[in-house]
C-alpha cells in the first residue's frame, strides 16, 4: 500500500506538503531546503540558479539527478554512481506533471488530473497487471482526504488529514525545488488517519519546531501513539 500512495502522492513532501507561489502569501517567499535528517538518513539537496532542483544526494549512496526541457521534467536514480531508473514526467500548460513514466520499466505509468485552479483531484498508477486510481478531495486550500480503489471500482482504503491552520507550509516540494506537482497544501498537516473496511489503519499526530523565521526546523511523527521519527530541516 505505501508504494503506490507514495507514487500518487509523490511523497509526503510533495503533494500534502506542497505548495505553489500562488498559494502563499502576497510579497512572500519560500527558503530552499538545504539538506534533511531523518532518523539516520541524512539528504542533501543541490539547484540551478532558477532556484531548480538538479540532484538529490542521500547518505546511502542512492542520487536522484533532475534534468529540465520544455514541457518535461527527466529524473535518474542513481545507486553508488550506477543509473537504475530513469523517469520522464510529462508537464502541462501550467508545467504541473500530468503523465510519468518509466524507461526502465514499460510497464510503470501515472497519471494525473487537475481542476481549473491547479489543485491535482485525481490520479492512476498501472505497474504490470495492478492499477489503482486515487481521487483527492481539498477544504480551504488543504487536501482533506485522498482515496484509492482498484480500478474495479472496489474501495481499498481512505487517507484523512487536518492542518495546523495558523502555520503555513515552509517544507514543501517548492522549498525543495521541485515545482511541477501543482498547487496544494496550504497549511501544516497536523494528522494523518488511514482507515479501510477494517477501521484505522494508522493514526499519525504531528508536531512541529520553527525558527526564528517561522519555519520548519523539526517535524516530528507520532505513529499510533508512539514515538515514530523525527525529521530535522536545515536551509540555504
Amino acid at each position: 500500500m505505501k508504494k503506490y500512495l507514495s507514487v500518487l502522492m509523490i511523497s509526503m513532501s510533495a503533494i500534502l506538503l506542497s505548495c505553489k507561489k500562488e498559494n502563499l502569501p502576497k510579497g512572500e517567499s519560500i527558503s530552499l531546503i538545504k539538506s534533511t535528517t531523518r532518523n539516520s538518513e541524512v539528504v542533501n539537496y543541490t539547484y540551478d540558479n532558477e532556484g531548480r532542483c538538479v540532484q538529490v544526494d542521500y547518505n546511502n549512496g542512492f542520487v536522484q539527478k533532475f534534468e529540465y526541457q520544455p514541457g518535461l521534467v527527466i529524473s535518474k536514480e542513481f545507486t553508488n554512481g550506477v543509473l537504475t531508473n530513469e523517469y520522464h514526467n510529462e508537464l502541462n500548460s501550467d508545467g504541473n506533471v500530468i503523465f510519468r513514466n518509466s524507461v526502465n520499466n514499460p510497464d510503470y505509468q501515472v497519471s494525473y488530473n487537475y481542476d481549473n485552479n491547479q489543485y491535482v483531484k485525481s490520479g492512476n498508477s498501472k505497474n504490470t497487471q495492478i492499477e489503482y486510481d486515487y481521487y483527492y478531495y481539498w477544504s480551504n486550500g488543504n487536501i482533506d482526504s485522498v482515496s484509492r480503489f482498484k480500478k474495479n471500482g472496489e474501495w481499498l482504503y481512505s487517507t484523512h488529514y487536518t492542518y495546523y491552520t495558523d502555520k503555513m507550509n515552509s517544507i514543501s516540494s517548492i522549498a525543495m525545488g521541485q515545482k511541477f506537482y501543482g498547487k496544494q497544501s496550504k497549511n501544516l498537516i497536523k494528522t494523518q488517519v488511514t482507515l479501510n473496511e477494517n477501521g484505522i489503519i494508522e493514526s499519525h499526530q504531528i508536531s512541529y519546531e520553527f525558527d526564528a523565521k517561522g519555519r520548519v526546523i523539526k517535524m516530528i511523527d507520532v505513529l499510533n501513539g508512539l514515538p515514530s521519527w523525527t525529521k530535522i530541516f536545515s536551509y540555504q
